[in-house]
């Protein structure tokens, strides 16, 4: 949707909107590689999320059938060392192109993204101040996305609504 709208190389799917109940991310990544079994898929993660990842539901499934980008956020490299995940050495790549010639358990460290900004950090914002027009300026979201996210009122603690 929304944020894909300017980026004609991304796709946006409606999966996990159509799924009844909780929605897992294996799961999700699963769905998505049997409607499309011919693209390659990466899922993209950031540096807290992937250290997190003992904790997620059926997370060594995740990692055994596909193909994962760590990223990290300015300030914050990815310290090849200090991955907390064992497993990581045997399935580490150093290149793009080594990691899209496997078929799947397969990670890559990325090194830093030029946007700072996390999804946790927006929710945490939203939640407490809401959108305001200087995020909006900073480039935070785009606008489609930050009109929708108000007019829903998402990420907003009960507590903070009219």
């Amino acid at each position: 949707g929304l944020a894909c709208a300017k980026k004609p190389q991304l796709e946006a799917s409606p999966i996990e909107l159509e799924r009844e109940g909780v929605s897992y991310s294996v799961d999700t990544l699963t769905q998505l590689r049997a409607a499309d079994p011919d693209t390659d898929f990466v899922f993209v993660l950031g540096r807290d999320a992937f250290e997190g990842l003992p904790r997620w539901e059926r997370w060594e499934r995740l990692l055994d059938e596909n193909l994962l980008a760590v990223v990290s956020r300015p300030g914050v490299s990815v310290s090849r060392e200090s991955a907390d995940l064992t497993q990581l050495k045997a399935r580490q790549v150093a290149s793009p192109e080594a990691l899209f010639s496997a078929a799947a358990g397969k990670v890559i460290l990325l090194d830093e993204l030029q946007n700072p900004l996390s999804s946790s950090l927006v929710r945490a914002a939203i939640g407490k101040e809401g959108l305001t027009e200087d995020r909006g300026r900073e480039g935070w979201l785009p606008s489609a996305v930050q009109a929708y996210i108000e007019m829903h009122e998402l990420y907003r603690k009960s507590d903070n609504k009219d």
